[in-house]
């Protein structure tokens, strides 16, 4: 039996064909089932798109997708080709999402999904296997989701002829599971943003993203390991390798046991031979060559034993000198990965006359590379391999996120994981660190004193940077270090949030919803007790003496406002020239936490000597006033009254 399918038209009265097959919503129901687009309903944030969660009246939730950063000009085309894709009645598939309705005005083009209700994904469920308490994804398991991604990659991609859409964020966190793990591939991010009515040879490279996203996919679910992992083979401790790097030297060694790789959680209940395919395909998907890479039909072909693998997978190459392809993991930009040999050279084999600066957990040097760029290079060191390794992914994915390019946040460069080193490649700031030019004891022909313009643009820039942390990544992240030593000054004296090492996904370890009792017993601070409710994360304690907000000291419970308190100490700091860890007496610059609000508010209330006296009073009183008045909000005892990072900035725009 043969199907025919009449596709719709593109003209301008196109648009009313669609409803034989898809819903056509009003944006008012849709801003009422999203409360207005709110961003407490953001289930997805991609690189063209952000997707709300919504609650239509009838009860269903829904998945409307908006698109972002996206040419104007081609919103309207994208949009249509979209539609072209998801009206056909053959794009209906059960490992791909199904349209089920869109919404089209002059300025909005929105598409309605059935929402994945599922709170487990993929990475969770390959996460749960390291608690012995919970149950393992069985080999069973790991197949069918093998076999589902790769079905429906297929369909996305050659499935609904003539539309090919490419996913473009496959990823284990983007793979949802039934209770029967049946995978579903969620939310695309599009990547092709002008449509497949491009070349032939562009189509091409956007659908091997797919490819090279889901041969990672396969690596993961046969080993059970991170994108980047613990070198125990190496000579040197700390050392760290990339996934595929450890899988290509392992079976160059050992190429007939590949029981090596497979995950020790599965207890030997695995069949070799099904193992042994899974990571072949995913070393051949994942290949430095491009024209190496097979296409995802014939993926799917060699999965159900269509066509014979022994010819196909002789082109896998196990040599680590293949280049890294940052590109599958977790919607990462591609990175430059720099040799050791070359970072020695540029540091002057991390020579002291080149020293920058030196932390607990880090120590940064000046390099200038071959191409005669200047960085930053930051090399890891810990107490631990894990510690190292934590850090190391931690930094990896802030800082090479597609999101992370904003004008107030470092960007990585490359990275380096040789011998044993654990490095990571930055821009040089010119001007260093905030903290540098804020303590007395400087050099003071170097660092000169930061006059009122400067300050107010750094303040601005830093509220910004966080904001953007809070705000524009889903889910959110808490940097848990905002100090005037991780505030980089770029040539023009911008302000630029660096060190990421400690930073947290407010999805990470034990999350959850729900009231906190917060109690702040002290000497200077009465017994005191707030309800509040928010999300956090439990988490041991870090950050610099005087940053820290006392309520996740003393619960180990992180918020967003832990940052904001921060931010407010900070503010503070920049206002008045002393650091955060002294005490507060009247008459005099000195101040520390924990104070209440109000004891903190009446000792700057009309005392302009409490400002930086290297301003020499060159300072707008009408201005220092809101952002002190704005730094004591910050850092309120109570966490709720403290403004959210993007109200801090409106503000700010506002009173400067």
């Amino acid at each position: 039996m043969v199907f025919k399918f009449h596709t719709p038209s593109f003209s301008d009265n196109g648009l009313e064909k669609y409803p034989m097959i898809l819903r056509k919503f009003s944006l008012s129901e849709l801003r009422a089932a999203t409360q207005k687009f709110s961003r407490s309903n953001v289930v997805f944030l991609g690189k063209f798109c952000i997707v709300y969660r919504g609650l239509l009246q009838d009860g269903s939730l829904v998945a409307i997708k908006r698109p972002r950063n996206v040419n104007p000009q081609k919103i309207d085309a994208h949009f249509r080709l979209e539609l072209r894709f998801g009206s056909n009645i053959m794009a209906r598939h059960p490992n791909a999402l199904t349209l089920i309705g869109f919404c089209h005005t002059e300025r909005e083009h929105l598409l309605v999904y059935p929402l994945v209700t599922s709170r487990r994904n993929l990475e969770s469920s390959l996460k749960e296997m390291m608690d012995e308490e919970r149950p393992v994804l069985d080999w069973a398991a790991r197949k069918k989701v093998a076999l589902g991604v790769a079905r429906g990659l297929v369909h996305l991609h050659s499935g609904c002829d003539p539309v090919m859409v490419v996913h473009g964020d496959v990823r284990s966190s983007n793979i949802w599971l039934d209770e029967e793990s049946n995978p579903v591939l969620g939310y695309s991010g599009f990547e092709n943003e002008e449509g497949e009515m491009a070349e032939e040879g562009k189509i091409q490279n956007q659908k091997m993203k797919d490819v090279v996203a889901y041969g990672i996919v396969l690596l993961k679910l046969v080993t059970g390991e991170r994108t980047i992992r613990v070198d125990e083979a190496a000579e040197v401790d700390n050392s760290h390798i990339f996934l595929v790097d450890w899988i290509k030297r392992v079976l160059a060694r050992h190429r007939d046991y590949f029981s090596t790789v497979v995950d020790g959680s599965l207890n030997g209940y695995y069949d070799e031979e099904e193992a042994q395919l899974l990571v072949n395909l995913g070393l051949l998907c994942t290949h430095g060559n491009a024209a190496r890479r097979p296409e995802m039909l014939e993926v799917v072909k060699m999965l159900e034993g269509e066509i014979p693998t022994a010819t196909t997978l002789q082109k896998i190459s196990l040599s680590c000198d293949q280049p890294c392809l940052l590109d599958y993991s977790d919607n990462l930009q591609v990175l430059k990965r720099v040799s050791l040999d070359e970072i020695r050279v540029a540091t002057r084999k991390f020579g002291p006359s080149n020293l920058l600066g030196e932390g607990r957990f880090s120590v940064v040097y000046r390099g200038k590379l071959a191409d005669g760029s200047l960085v930053a290079v930051k090399r890891l060191i810990g107490h631990t391999a894990e510690d190292v390794e934590r850090q190391f992914e931690t930094e990896v994915m802030i800082g090479s996120n597609r999101m992370a390019n904003h004008p107030n946040l470092l960007g990585l460069v490359g990275f380096c994981c040789e011998e044993g080193e654990s490095l990571l490649v930055y821009p040089l700031m010119f001007n260093k660190s905030l903290e540098h030019h804020l303590r007395h004891d400087r050099d003071k022909e170097r660092f000169p004193p930061l006059n009122w313009q400067t300050r107010k643009r750094i303040a601005l820039g830093a509220a910004r940077g966080l904001a953007h942390l809070h705000d524009q990544f889903v889910p959110s992240i808490v940097h848990r270090d905002i100090c005037p030593s991780n505030i980089l000054l770029d040539l023009g004296f911008e302000a630029v949030i660096g060190d990421f090492g400690w930073a947290r996904l407010m999805t990470d370890g034990d999350t959850e919803e729900g009231t906190i009792n917060w109690s702040f017993p002290t000497d200077d601070w009465p017994i005191s007790s707030y309800l509040y409710k928010d999300t956090y994360i439990n988490t041991s304690v870090r950050g610099t003496d005087g940053y820290i907000a006392s309520e996740y000291i003393s619960t180990g419970k992180c918020t967003l406002k832990s940052d904001v308190f921060a931010f407010g100490n900070l503010l503070l700091e920049l206002m008045t020239g002393q650091p955060a860890r002294l005490t507060v007496t009247k008459g005099r610059r000195r101040w520390t936490e924990p104070l209440s609000y109000e004891e903190l508010k009446w000792q700057f209330e009309g005392e302009p000597s409490i400002m930086d006296e290297d301003l020499h009073g060159e300072f707008n009183q009408d201005e220092a006033m809101p952002l002190i008045d704005m730094a004591l909000k910050c850092r309120d005892c109570n966490p709720c009254m403290r403004p959210k990072m993007r109200e801090v900035v409106r503000m700010m725009e506002e009173c400067l």
